[in-house]
């Protein structure tokens, strides 16, 4: 595991102001509720806080507030791959802290036992975990502000693309780096290894791992008016993993398919970002 990236200035140490490029009453309240999320969340594994609309706005591209805290209880998600690997998407915890076009308040988004039962088929005493711990990553925020993922709809693995790799696992990855580092609009955030990580919890797993990664232009472009893709579509995510046929596959959620979820439609980047990911990724690992 890599070390915490804090990517939204001075953060922890509250120097929030130094940084903020956005001068509004609603980026102030977005800024705040981060805040309260961190400090909820300081007892877990931290591996990022990704700000997305500042990041944005340094490559000119605006976008509502929008800042993801993406935090860790390695037991569960242990626990919950051994069931589903595929879950590793959904793994490990975020809090989306974001404003929709024109909104005056926040609104704090994340994805609930009931959607992770919904789009796994599966239903472990690990939820209940993991139900209590988002529960205490929003803690003390005003609930009229919560938004869990819409689950209308939802069938098991909706959204989720599937690539075979002509490569073994380690191989894998690295071409799939060396891919997205080489593109010059990208940032890398961080890796997980879930495997790795479960043997300490005597959990077998096949190999498998998650590359947390991002553009923040593109980002901001598609999230502008969806900002709430930036749950599970932003920072952008492939899980990397052996599979029952013993060969090394990589899934990844379709854009489009979450802002459909998420707001019933979806626009031009979406279907941009998809097309330019499956092409990439299945260059990268392609013979």
């Amino acid at each position: 595991m890599k070390k915490f990236n804090i990517l939204t200035g001075l953060l922890l140490l509250g120097f929030l102001s130094s940084f903020i490029l956005i001068n509004s009453d609603i980026q102030n309240s977005v800024d705040d509720f981060t805040i309260a999320v961190k400090e909820n969340t300081k007892d877990f594994k931290q591996i990022v806080i990704i700000d997305h609309s500042r990041l944005a706005q340094e490559q000119g591209v605006k976008m509502p507030p929008s800042i993801v805290n993406i935090f860790s209880n390695p037991k569960v998600n242990s626990q919950l791959l051994s069931e589903d690997i595929l879950i590793g998407l959904d793994l490990p915890y975020r809090v989306l802290v974001y404003a929709e076009p024109e909104a005056n308040h926040p609104t704090v988004a994340y994805a609930d036992k009931s959607y992770l039962q919904k789009r796994y088929s599966i239903d472990h005493h690990a939820l209940n975990t993991l139900e209590h711990d988002y529960k205490k990553a929003i803690k003390h925020l005003p609930k009229e502000d919560i938004s869990k993922v819409n689950t209308e709809g939802l069938t098991k693995h909706y959204g989720i693309i599937d690539i075979t790799s002509d490569y073994n696992y380690d191989e894998t990855i690295a071409r799939l780096k060396k891919a997205i580092l080489s593109q010059g609009d990208t940032r890398w955030f961080s890796d997980i290894d879930y495997k790795k990580e479960a043997e300490e919890y005597g959990v077998a797993l096949p190999k498998s791992g998650l590359l947390l990664f991002g553009g923040p232009a593109p980002g901001g472009k598609a999230m502008n008016k969806f900002p709430k893709l930036g749950l599970d579509a932003f920072c952008q995510k492939i899980l990397v993993y052996e599979a029952e046929d013993q060969k090394i596959h990589i899934a990844f959620n379709d854009i489009e398919a979450f802002a459909k979820l998420h707001y019933d439609t979806s626009a031009m980047p979406h279907q941009v970002i998809n097309k330019r990911l499956t092409t990439t990724f299945t260059k990268a690992i392609s013979k």
